[in-house]
Order: C-alpha cells, then sequence, then structure tokens
C-alpha cells in the first residue's frame, strides 16, 4: 500500500529515512454535546433546589446533592460513558407527603460451610464473608454492616436487636434486615438515607 506525502516526493530513488509532520488536522473543533439531569437531592446537599447547576466531576456530584442520592449517582452513571462533556443538573428535593420506600430480608437458619454472600442492590453487589456455624444474626448484622459502610448506596440497613435476642432464646435463628430507601418515586427510587432506630 503506498503513503502519499505532502512535501516528500513520490519518485525519490535514494536509500534513506525520510520523515516529515503534517498538523493540517491537530486541531479539529468538534460539537460540545450538553446533557441534562434532573433528580433528587438530599438534605445533606449544598445545591440549591430548583436550580441548574454545571456539575464537572462525580465528586462534585456527591458534595451537591448529597452522597447516595438520586442525581449524585445519575451523575456517577452518567460519567461513565461521558467524562469531558458539558453536564447541568437540576437538583429536587422530596415532596412534603413523600414517604420512605422500606424493604425487608429475612436471614434464617445456620450456615453449613463457609463462603461468601453477595447480595445486590441498586447493582452493585456486596459481599459477606460467611463463616460455618454463623447464625442468621450473625450474617444479617454483617450484612447490614456492610450496607452502613457503603456511603454511596441509596439505601441505608439495621438489624432489629429486640427480635434477634428473642429469636436467639428460642433457639431459632432468624434474623430480620430491614433498609429504607427515600423517594418520590416507586421505580427510580435512588436517594437516601435515615438509619431505622435499633428497638
Amino acid at each position: 500500500m503506498s503513503i502519499s506525502f505532502n512535501t516528500i516526493p513520490s519518485g525519490i530513488r535514494v536509500p534513506l529515512f525520510y520523515a516529515e509532520m503534517d498538523n493540517s488536522a491537530a486541531y479539529t473543533p468538534t460539537n460540545t454535546s450538553q446533557s441534562l439531569l434532573i433528580g433528587q437531592k438530599l438534605e445533606s446537599g449544598t445545591a440549591e433546589e430548583g436550580v441548574p447547576v454545571t456539575v464537572s466531576t462525580v465528586a462534585m456530584a456527591k458534595k451537591l446533592f448529597g452522597r447516595g442520592s438520586m442525581l449524585a449517582r445519575m451523575v456517577d452513571a452518567y460519567r461513565t460513558v461521558d467524562s469531558f462533556g458539558q453536564l447541568v443538573c437540576i437538583p429536587l428535593a422530596d415532596g412534603q407527603s413523600a414517604g420512605a420506600a422500606a424493604g425487608k430480608v429475612e436471614i434464617t437458619g445456620t450456615a453449613l460451610e463457609a463462603g461468601t454472600l453477595s447480595f445486590y442492590i441498586g447493582g452493585e453487589r456486596l459481599q459477606v464473608a460467611v463463616k460455618e456455624g454463623d447464625t442468621g444474626a450473625q450474617i444479617a448484622i454483617a450484612l447490614s454492616d456492610s450496607i452502613s459502610l457503603s456511603k454511596d448506596l441509596p439505601v441505608t440497613a439495621g438489624v432489629p436487636l429486640t427480635e434477634s435476642a428473642r429469636l436467639q432464646h428460642e433457639r431459632r435463628v432468624r434474623s430480620e434486615m430491614a433498609f429504607s430507601l427515600h423517594s418520590t418515586f416507586v421505580v427510580s427510587s435512588m436517594a437516601r438515607r435515615h438509619l431505622p432506630a435499633l428497638a
């Protein structure tokens, strides 16, 4: 395949190393993409509700909208595919009549062998080491601690201690791990964060 040059003659026959620099395409202006995200913020976020703000980094989004908030997680997902485009966000607060969604996970029995428990929340995997002989209450507490340490998750978790103690007394292991989820929306519930009080 022949290579064309701008300054080196194509018919030259003298063996030598020839090189040239072509900077004609060194600067090619392109259209700057602009995107808009609208989502919920937390009370811990410093951004003003309803006011558009340009967000350049995920760290900036966490500070403006609160770690684990819907909008901070949206910015995180967006920046994985567009790290340089202009991004404008409009933060919204929860509605006055909005309530926190709640879910419950029950872990029962005793582990028959050691292994790793994988638990997914919002597409993110949490892993908890399980030892042989661990009770459901012990596993639930470890999983709850793992969720609490993951500050960017849209949920919080807690284990009702009185329930665990009562069931241990009955020699039956059963622990309920409850996690709360803040959101005005049911499907897009991605905001966070009130820790259920331990009874």
